[in-house]
């Protein structure tokens, strides 16, 4: 009977559909391994923006309003990214729905409940930059 019990968990193992997914985090390329039959790698790819190790700071902190990054279409002409650039509060507003596209994102991942807080975190934390830096160019303008 042991040896039935033996071969048919042998079968189940082998018959599993693991997949890996590869990213480059902070301390380098991470391969996760997981069964398909599970949780889909799209899903899993999503969740990978609050992962301890691989996590995204772009979703836990709120673009600053002087970001601009040369050659990125969202942005306008970067020029001197002070206050008094011609583009300043243009830049400014681009990084705001940045940061609400983002809190947007956070607020899509509901699949695992159990990472609601882990989640939830990130979306308050960002939220609150985002909101900080409203009521900064509101000040600007």
């Amino acid at each position: 009977m042991k040896s039935v019990i033996l071969i048919v968990l042998l079968l189940w193992v082998s018959n599993a559909s693991s997949a890996e997914l590869k990213f480059n985090g902070t301390e380098g390329q991470i391969v996760l391994t997981y069964d398909e039959r599970l949780i889909s790698g799209e899903i899993l790819e999503s969740y990978l923006i609050v992962h301890p190790i691989g996590y995204d700071p772009n979703y836990h902190i709120a673009p600053s309003l002087r970001l601009c990054i040369d050659g990125d279409e969202r942005y306008f002409e970067c020029g001197s990214r002070n206050l008094n650039a011609p583009n300043f509060l243009k830049n400014a507003q681009v990084n705001i729905d940045i940061g609400k596209q983002r809190i947007e994102t956070l607020s899509q991942l509901n699949q695992y409940p159990e990472l609601k807080d882990l989640v939830e975190y990130f979306r308050a934390s960002l939220e609150f930059g985002v909101w900080k830096n409203e009521r900064l160019l509101d000040y600007y303008r």
